[in-house]
Parts: structure tokens; C-alpha cells; sequence
């Protein structure tokens, strides 16, 4: 190799290493008030460890006024990504403006997508069939295609609905006052016991369980 190829080679190594695309991190620190944390980044570069990246934004998912987000606490494990510009006046500003800074895919334009995690972190709580929205080992929301479970993934017991327990209630409330109007009445042992065998011990009209079920075919809970 010539000494122009040599500097030619030495060059592109030189500019190779300053050109940053992504790496996985971890967070030393997390500001919940800016939603930026303090990230190291997990894999050596020349066998090299990388500087701690300060003040990184954690890219929650959002948009319409609504979000997810999540916990972050020192020791957690995030995906950093390394824009092709720097971001920051654009952070700023809110508004289409110049970078100011003129690197590309620079270490100083980290954003970290809580999202990677290493293999022996793997979460306890994953779902194969049902979308989950959970604390990993503890309390969550799951999904499948005809119910949404709260608190595990199987519970039994449907979410009692308020209308129907109304309506229950509203029933009850009837066959009582049916029932304790009759006592009032001439003979009113006797005219008592039927009015309770018709209104507390027959379904209403149209209703084939008495006491009807309150709880939802599509929420359950356990």
C-alpha cells in the first residue's frame, strides 16, 4: 500500500469512527420533568467504552394529545438511535431550522427508544396471543381478539356493568315493594307468600335468569 493510500485509509477509518448510527445504552440518570435520561452506551468501539451521552430524549409514543409512556429508572436498557443531524434546534424551536452544528450521525444526537432490552431481561410478562399493557410480574391490561382481561390474562369473573346492576336492582326494588304491599292487604299472610313466590321467585317477563348476570361478555376481571 502506498503512503497516499495508507493516508487515504487512515482518513476514512478516521471519519468511520465519528459516524454514529445505533447502539443499545443504559441509563445513569432520567429527568421525568424534560423526559431526558443520561445514557452510556453498552458496546465498546475500538475497545473503547463511550462517554456518557448527557441529557438524551427518551421517545416515548405519542401524538394527538395522547401517550405511552413508561417508568425509567437508573439501570434500565434503551435503544439509542443517532440522528443524521443534530436535533437540538429543532427541539428547541418546534419549527423547520438550520442544524447549527454541522456532524453527521454525532454522538450528540442521540434519542433512546426504551425498547431493547439484553436476552437475560427478557420480560416475564410477554403474551404470546394477547397484546399486553403491564407491569412485568405484577398488575396489566391484556387484549385478544374478543376480550380485555385486567389484572392476569385469564381472569373468570366479568366487569360488572352499571346499567344492568341498575336495572338488577331497579327489579329487586319492585318485587320487594310488590311483595311487602301485599302483607299490608286484606288476608295479607296468605296473599304475602303468593306475592312472593310471583315477584321475587319468577324471572320478570322477558327475562330467563332472575337474578340476572351484570358482568360483561367483553371486560373480566380477577
Amino acid at each position: 500500500m502506498t503512503a497516499l493510500e495508507t493516508a487515504l485509509a487512515n482518513a476514512f477509518d478516521a471519519l468511520r469512527s465519528e459516524i454514529h448510527t445505533a447502539l443499545p445504552g443504559r441509563v445513569e440518570k432520567y429527568n421525568v420533568a424534560t423526559q431526558t435520561a443520561d445514557v452510556l452506551p453498552m458496546v465498546k468501539l475500538q475497545g473503547q467504552l463511550l462517554p456518557v451521552l448527557p441529557s438524551v430524549p427518551i421517545a416515548f409514543q405519542r401524538g394527538g394529545g395522547g401517550f405511552l409512556s413508561f417508568p425509567i429508572e437508573a439501570g434500565d436498557f434503551v435503544f439509542l438511535l443517532f440522528a443524521e443531524s443534530s436535533i437540538d434546534q429543532w427541539r428547541a424551536k418546534a419549527a423547520a431550522t438550520n442544524p447549527g452544528d454541522p456532524r453527521r450521525h454525532s454522538l450528540t444526537a442521540a434519542v433512546a427508544l426504551p425498547c431493547l432490552y439484553p436476552t437475560a431481561r427478557a420480560l416475564a410478562s410477554a403474551h404470546a396471543t394477547q397484546i399486553a399493557l403491564a407491569m412485568d410480574g405484577g398488575a396489566g391490561v391484556f387484549v385478544d381478539d374478543e376480550t380485555v382481561n385486567l389484572g392476569t390474562p385469564a381472569p373468570s369473573a366479568g366487569v360488572g356493568l352499571d346499567s344492568l346492576i341498575e336495572a338488577r336492582l331497579a327489579e329487586l326494588d319492585a318485587a320487594i315493594r310488590a311483595a311487602l304491599g301485599a302483607i299490608t292487604a286484606p288476608g295479607g299472610g296468605p296473599a304475602a307468600v303468593a306475592a312472593y313466590n310471583t315477584t321475587l321467585l319468577t324471572p320478570p317477563a322477558g327475562n330467563p335468569l332472575w337474578p340476572s348476570p351484570t358482568g360483561s361478555d367483553v371486560v373480566k376481571s380477577g
